[in-house]
């Protein structure tokens, strides 16, 4: 496949899972920004409902914008330079998980869509996977064994500080 030519794939290079958020890393986009304006394009009634929706929480707003979006999800604008790399890992049997806080159907579509990911970590409607909800999932279920993290938030640097290897974007201005 070639050399490795970003900083980021070169630190992420373990024969450990790696787990990759969607958000602005896998994606060049935030999938939940396009759900909405996608759902109020077609329905935009459903502005009425959102304040409704979070008060049931962030999993079950993200499921409800999910279910409501005719967006394309297999179209949605990927990392090249990153996924190329993936998909070299994925050849060579490294376990790849998509790790997000976007809905799980949203997230299986993704996956499903780039043919790599051996199982996807997402939200479900109930339980958000963000932040301190997402580390402390990881914690209890992969930290023991270790993992590699990518991820691209602010929102991510609990997993960081988890992760035996972990990046973001250098465009976040930060590291980790």
């Amino acid at each position: 496949m070639g050399t490795i030519q970003s900083p980021l794939l070169a630190k992420l290079a373990s024969a450990l899972p790696l787990y990759v958020d969607l958000d602005e890393t896998l994606l060049c986009i935030d999938p939940l920004c396009e759900s909405l304006m996608a759902a109020l394009k077609h329905h935009w009634g459903l502005v009425l409902l959102l304040p409704f929706w979070r008060l049931r929480g962030r999993a079950h707003r993200k499921r409800r914008l999910t279910s409501a979006a005719s967006l394309d999800l297999t179209a949605l604008p990927d990392s090249r330079d990153l996924l190329i790399w993936l998909m070299g890992k994925h050849h060579r049997g490294r376990t790849l998980v998509p790790a997000t806080g976007r809905d799980l159907r949203l997230a299986e579509v993704v996956a499903d869509h780039r043919g790599i990911f051996d199982q996807v970590l997402a939200s479900d409607g109930c339980q958000d996977l963000t932040g301190e909800g997402k580390a402390r999932r990881f914690e209890l279920e992969f930290e023991p064994a270790g993992f590699d993290y990518a991820g691209g938030s602010r929102a991510d640097i609990p997993i960081w500080v988890l992760a035996h290897k972990s990046s973001a974007r250098k465009s976040m201005g930060i590291a980790a």
